[in-house]
């Protein structure tokens, strides 16, 4: 990955800071197209308060055609994730220290990129109907699909880590 913060890293964490996410984002090389920041809910909220709290632009929100709010920083869309499958959070304080990360990368053929693998000598989606089970009004249907992601560029993608809830 493009950026290495682990010299400043103090025990449980710093608190999130705009020189810190402007020297990520400055690590991630675009190649022609957009960079995203990657975050959880709780560090949007925490990048949210650092803004209020200075002077400047830097963060804007807007809507997008399907009436969604759309967060920005320094160009940088702010994707947000939440929780997985298991209603664990995903990306929260739970690093080394109580600590979290952001990511910043762009995607392309040249940055990160989406990966499908084959099933059976085909590229895709392999859908198989299985029946109706025996013992219950129930039909089902397999569904193989093996994908995978890349970072095809050093410098494609960074992580900003060892960052505190302080503030959150």
């Amino acid at each position: 990955m493009a950026f290495d913060n682990s010299a400043n890293a103090a025990v449980g964490g710093a608190g999130l800071n705009f020189d810190r996410l402007d020297e990520l984002i400055d690590s991630v090389n675009a190649y022609g197209a957009g960079k995203v920041l990657v975050m959880s809910k709780a560090m949007r909220r925490q990048l949210n308060g650092l803004a209020r709290n200075s002077i400047g632009g830097v963060y804007q929100t807007s809507t997008n055609s399907f009436g969604m709010t759309v967060h920005r920083y320094q160009d940088c869309d702010i994707v947000t994730v939440d929780r997985d499958a298991q209603g664990i959070e995903v990306m929260g304080y739970d690093e080394a220290g109580g600590t979290s990360s952001i990511y910043c990368c762009t995607f392309g053929d040249q940055g990160v990129s989406g990966l499908q693998g084959p099933f059976q000598g085909r590229y895709g989606i392999s859908v198989r109907d299985l029946g109706e089970v025996p013992d219950a009004p129930v039909f089902r249907t397999r569904v193989d699909w093996y994908v995978g992601f890349a970072v095809l560029q050093s410098r494609a993608a960074g992580r900003l880590f060892n960052i505190s809830p302080a503030g959150a």
